[in-house]
Order: C-alpha cells, then sequence, then structure tokens
C-alpha cells in the first residue's frame, strides 16, 4: 500500500508540477500579460492628458471671463461718458 501511495504522491506532485511549469512559460500567457500592461499604461497616460487637457480648458476659461469683465467695465465706463457728454451738449 505504501508503494501504491508513493506512486500516487508521485503522479500529484508531477502534475502539479507541469501545471506550474506550464502557467510559467505560456507564451500566450505572458502575450496577454504584455496586453495587459500595455493597456493600463495607455490608460494611466490617457488620464493623464486628460487630466492636463482639463487644467489648460479651465485655465484659458478663466483668462478668458476675467477678460470679459475689463471689457464690460470699460463698455459702462464709456456710457458713462457718453451720457455725460450727451448731457452737455442739450
Amino acid at each position: 500500500m505504501t508503494v501504491e501511495t508513493n506512486s500516487a504522491n508521485k503522479c500529484s506532485d508531477d502534475e502539479n508540477l507541469n501545471v506550474k511549469l506550464s502557467k510559467v512559460c505560456d507564451p500566450e500567457e505572458d502575450e496577454s500579460e504584455d496586453a495587459a500592461l500595455r493597456r493600463e499604461r495607455r490608460l494611466m497616460q490617457n488620464r493623464k492628458s486628460a487630466k492636463k487637457c482639463r487644467l489648460k480648458k479651465k485655465a484659458e476659461f478663466s483668462k478668458l471671463s476675467s477678460g470679459v469683465d475689463g471689457i464690460q467695465q470699460e463698455n459702462v465706463d464709456l456710457k458713462v461718458k457718453l451720457n455725460d457728454i450727451t448731457v452737455m451738449l442739450y
């Protein structure tokens, strides 16, 4: 009985070793891991680029908004001057 048990253990050890080797040496799995790493790097780079783009857009919007505020104030000042000149003429 011990011979059968030892041979059964040896077979199961051999099977475990084959499974481990097939996992380590499987080129398809390596390719899928490489593809997954490339995809993850691409996604991270895309997130980084999107964040940079959003910050740039926010800065441009802020700059344009402050420019609009300045132009609106200049418009109010010019209307007041126009009104003063109109009153002086009549």
